[in-house]
């Protein structure tokens, strides 16, 4: 413990002096480290300079080259902050071009500096290929499965804001397409009304742009309830001119099974039972199922009875 007590001291004691020392050693080694001469890789920009108007690249091209240089450590430091690039210039392309990358072709590089391109390491060449600029709107479709707990139901489908949008990119990769999807999103047990955030999924990034990254999505849930509306009248439709006829019994009941507020809303009027007239030459001396036009968003119904008779005056 006495050992360690006495290192600690000596360790602290004029402790700023002693850092000040070695801060000073460390920059004198690396002034004359930096003064040695080394080759290095780096990474510089890539650039595709004048456009052909109303054109933009079929497919993207490498962001940067890599490229092996000489110099002094003090020249490397210096040409790594530098704002160098290598500069294509593709003004008179039509469709596409092959161009083979040089170190000649390196812009940027610092006035007075030791810096010597030595060769281009990756890519060596690059195709480029361009094509018409093209604009169109199109759907988004929700890849959003959403449970709810049991009892409950979701009314309606779910609901984007917006529905559709934008993309714009080459015209021989935009002009295909035919909507835009929404990236995978599952929440089961919900009992209320749900809404969130969803990204969308670039078809092709780095080709295509598409006008926002996400969209709102939302959807109704209810508790499932039941609702009996009786006397529900039973019409008969296609009976020929001179024919009258009628339908025994007259009437219906109907059990419906949906959401609380989707049966608050409904009232017989939305109820439509009707028989085809022809069915009973068709199904002669049987009794026949009316066909039954209900509101929309209802889970279930139960119809009694569930046969009738047409009586031809």
């Amino acid at each position: 413990m006495a050992v360690l007590k006495i290192l600690q001291n000596a360790l602290i004691k004029n402790f700023q002096v002693k850092l000040f020392s070695l801060l000073i050693a460390f920059f004198l080694w690396l002034y004359v480290v930096t003064d040695n001469y080394f080759i290095y890789k780096v990474k510089i920009p890539l650039i595709l300079s004048n456009k052909p108007q109303n054109k933009v690249l079929l497919n993207p091209v490498p962001s940067d080259v890599s490229v092996e240089v000489k110099g002094t450590g003090k020249d490397i430091l210096r040409f790594l902050y530098a704002n160098k690039k290598i500069v294509i210039n593709i003004k008179n392309l039509e469709n596409s071009a092959q161009y083979r990358l040089s170190v000649d072709m390196i812009k940027g590089i610092p006035e007075n500096s030791g810096i010597r391109p030595i060769r281009i390491i990756n890519p060596k060449k690059i195709d480029v290929q361009v094509d018409e600029f093209f604009v169109k709107k199109v759907p988004v479709v929700p890849d959003i499965h959403l449970k709810p707990m049991d009892g409950y139901i979701q009314v309606g489908d779910v609901c984007l804001e917006p529905d559709s949008i934008i993309i714009s990119g080459p015209r021989s990769k935009v002009k295909s397409l035919k909507m835009v999807v929404t990236d995978s999103v599952f929440y089961s047990k919900i009992i209320k009304d749900f809404k969130g955030e969803v990204e969308l999924i670039n078809p092709e990034k780095g080709a295509i742009e598409i006008s926002r990254k996400k969209v709102t999505y939302k959807a109704k849930f209810q508790r499932i309830g039941e609702r009996i509306f009786t006397r529900i009248p039973v019409e008969i439709v296609n009976i020929p001119k001179g024919v009258s006829a009628v339908v025994v019994p007259s009437t219906m009941t109907l059990r419906l099974q949906a959401g609380v507020e989707v049966l608050s809303k409904i009232d017989k009027s939305m109820i439509k039972a009707t028989i085809d007239f022809k069915s009973r030459n068709r199904y002669p001396n049987k009794k026949l199922s009316a066909v039954i036009e209900l509101p929309d968003n209802i889970i279930t119904y139960e119809a009694k009875p569930q046969f009738f008779e047409i009586i031809v005056e």
